[in-house]
Parts: structure tokens; sequence; C-alpha cells
């Protein structure tokens, strides 16, 4: 049956703060996110990566308590918030816009599940298998699972996070067997790395993870109450997302290899290598099918769960063959600069309890979010600098002038006689 996707939870589905933040680790532990904390520390060093990594999160941590709190609040995905803000034809460009985002992040996380499982599986098994039948037959898998809504994602998570920290920790005891803690920590950075400042290490954690951010309402919706936010928050982006990325870029000190999955398999280690990868893509990306799905249904109404939610997958394993892993670095300059203004203008427009907007584009929401975006570009390629850190920029901006301008507003509609 293609139903309409069910966008107001019941009581019944409501859950405790600590499984959502299950959901959100979950989503953390991915191939993507591996390569991000092994560039960074072999760029920066442990001690000055880790730091870098742990201020990126704790910003994180902060913007998903208010992006959480606001979903609790109101009971509104993501793209509801965005309706009442932005206006009913306005929301619809930004929810696609996201949309698209999303399954972006669906290929390049596709992909890289593709080109692991096909190394894994001749490692392990002796098998030659394309790493395009890979990366297709994963999709499927992902899409059939988010087929089944957040119950599933839950579930998932629930069940593979535990087992994905526990081969973590030990792939990389295994890694670092025999270097001292103080060795560990003076490590790096490596020669030939990517050239990156401490501030712009910052700007790349959160500017890679602000669309999860953003798209929390989509699960946080389900907190049973607005005191679960802050350890769903904290718990997840706030300690245990920094400890992943951290762990994650050691190999590639240590070791020279940036891949944790083919580091793994280097130390003797494919099955559980392989049971990882196929675990981190698995729950990643149905959490991205699934916001991607709840994106699309707002921008077009008119269709059925089921029509989406395989449409969006088919297109993002279109993305994916595509070759979308080649631009890996320019996408996440792309999510650093529009994502944020979106988030700080809902969470705006909620906490300052404005009214929903009556016309089909809402001028102050969209100039907020133009301007953020502006000055995260012009400070991302160092016109002039405020924080240093070019997603945090476009998010203070937008939020601070969005603010001002329904305060403004509201102050002249009350002098109107």
């Amino acid at each position: 049956m293609n139903e309409p996707i069910t966008l107001h939870p019941t009581d019944d589905e409501l859950v405790p703060g600590w499984r959502v933040a299950t959901v959100v680790v979950g989503t953390a532990i991915t191939l993507p996110a591996f390569l991000v904390g092994a560039e960074i520390l072999t760029t920066l060093g442990v001690r000055d990566g880790a730091l870098a990594i742990l201020l990126g999160g704790l910003i994180l941590a902060l913007i998903a308590t208010a992006a959480m709190y606001v979903a609790v609040r109101t009971r509104r995905t993501t793209y509801q918030l965005l309706d009442s803000a932005f206006g009913t034809s306005a929301s619809r460009i930004v929810s696609f816009m996201v949309a698209i985002t999303l399954l972006g992040w669906f290929g390049i996380t596709a992909a890289l599940f593709g080109q692991s499982l096909s190394v894994s599986i001749q490692e392990v098994m002796g098998m030659e298998v394309p790493q395009w039948l890979c990366t297709v037959a994963g999709s499927g898998l992902m899409i059939f699972t988010t087929l089944n809504g957040f119950a599933a994602l839950e579930k998932l998570s629930k069940l593979a996070v535990p087992v994905m920290l526990f081969i973590l920790l030990y792939a990389v005891f295994k890694v670092v067997d025999g270097t001292s803690l103080s060795a560990i920590i003076k490590a790096g950075p490596v020669e030939g790395a990517m050239p990156m400042n401490f501030g712009a290490a910052v700007s790349v954690i959160v500017g890679s993870f602000m669309v999860g951010v953003a798209i929390l309402p989509d699960i946080a919706r389900f907190i049973r109450a607005p005191r679960q936010v802050g350890g769903a928050s904290f718990g997840s982006f706030g300690s245990f997302f920094p400890l992943v990325l951290v762990v994650a870029g050691l190999p590639g000190v240590l070791g020279g290899e940036k891949d944790l999955v083919l580091a793994m398999t280097a130390t003797g280690l494919g099955l559980p290598a392989l049971i990882m990868m196929v675990l981190a893509s698995w729950t990643t990306n149905v959490s991205n099918l699934y916001s991607s799905s709840l994106a699309f249904a707002q921008a077009f109404p008119m269709l059925g769960r089921r029509t989406i939610v395989i449409g969006a997958g088919i297109l993002g394993l279109m993305v994916s063959l595509a070759g979308i892993r080649d631009y890996f670095v320019g996408f996440l300059i792309f999510l650093g600069v529009l994502i944020p203004p979106i988030a700080g203008v809902y969470i705006v427009h909620v906490l300052a309890r404005a009214p929903v907007a009556r016309h089909a584009f809402s001028p102050l929401a969209l100039a907020a979010w133009a301007i953020g975006g502006g000055v995260a570009i012009l400070t991302s390629n160092n016109i002039f600098t405020l924080s240093g850190i070019s997603a945090l920029d476009s998010l203070g901006v937008a939020t601070v002038i969005y603010w001002l301008a329904i305060k403004g507003r509201a102050s002249t509609l009350r002098s109107l006689p």
C-alpha cells in the first residue's frame, strides 16, 4: 500500500532520549566520518586533531540541543518547521535542496560501501565481486529497511551501535598495539597530508555534520520529554561522536593507512571490518534516506511513502554510481555554507514564538538564510574573519538577523494604531 508518510508521532511511538541518541551515534559511525577523522588527525596530529574534533563535537551538541528541544516542543519534522518559518512555497524549495543534499550523502556512503565491501569480500572469502554490484546490493538493503520508517531505524541502531563500537575499539587496539599512550598523543602530523589549520579542521567537523544536526527534528520529535534533550545531544555529538572520529583516525597517523577498513584488513581483522562496514553504512544510509523521504514528502505531498522512499533510494544509487565521491571535499564546503542558516532560522522561529508564515515566501527568513550563507562564503574565502569557522559564521549571522527581524516586526505591529 502506498500510504502517505506519517508526520506526527503518536504517544505509543515516543521513546526515551537515550534511544534517539543511539540512532544519532549509529549515523555518526559511518565511512565518510572515518575519512574525515583520518584527514584531520593526519594533518594536525593526534593532540591538536583530537582537540579540533572535540570542539567541533561540542559546537554540534549545543546546536543539536536547540534543534531537539524545538522538535520535542512542536512534535514537527524538520520540513514542517521550515514550512512554518519560510512559507509554503519557499519551504518546498528548501526541503528539496536538503533532500538532494541527503541523497548526496547517501551516494557517498553507498560508493564507499561498495568499494570497501568488494575489497573485504576479496580478502575474507577470496571472491571477486564488482564494486558496482556491492553498491547496488547495499543500496537495495538500505531502501528496504527505510520502508519501515523510524521504528526500523531505531531498532537497527539499537542492535548495531554496540557491535560497531566494540569492533571499532578492538580494531584500533590491534592497530596501536605496542605503542605507548604518550607516543600516540605526540603522533603526527603526517608528511604530505592536506594543509589545514585548527580553525579549518573545526569548520570541517561542524560543516560536514551540520546537515545531520539541521534535520534532527525528524527523529528528535520522538523523544518523550524536553528534559531528555540534553542527554540525547551531549550523549551523542558531545561524547561518542568525537570518540569515534578520533579512534577512526588513529590508524592513519600511526600506520599511514587513512582507510580504517583497509587498515583493519591489513591487521588480520577482515571479517570484523566487513561486519562493521556493513552495519555502519546500513544505519547511516537508512537515516539519510528516511530524512530525505520526509523532505521529498514536503516538496511533493501528492506522492505516497513507498513511491518517495524507493524513488529517492534509486536516485541516490544513481548519484553513487556516477562518482560523487570524486567531489567529496567540494560537497562538504557546500554543506558548511548552505545548511547551518536553515537550522538557525527554524530554531529562532519557534523559540521566539513567531507567527506561522502566512504567505508562500517569507522575506525575513529567506533574507536571513541568504545573508548567513553569503557571509560564510566570504569568510571561507578569507575576505574577512568572524569566528574562523565558516559553518558557525553562517549559523550565527542567520540566527541574529532573523531574531532581530522578527522582533523588529513585532515591535512595529505593536506600535500600529
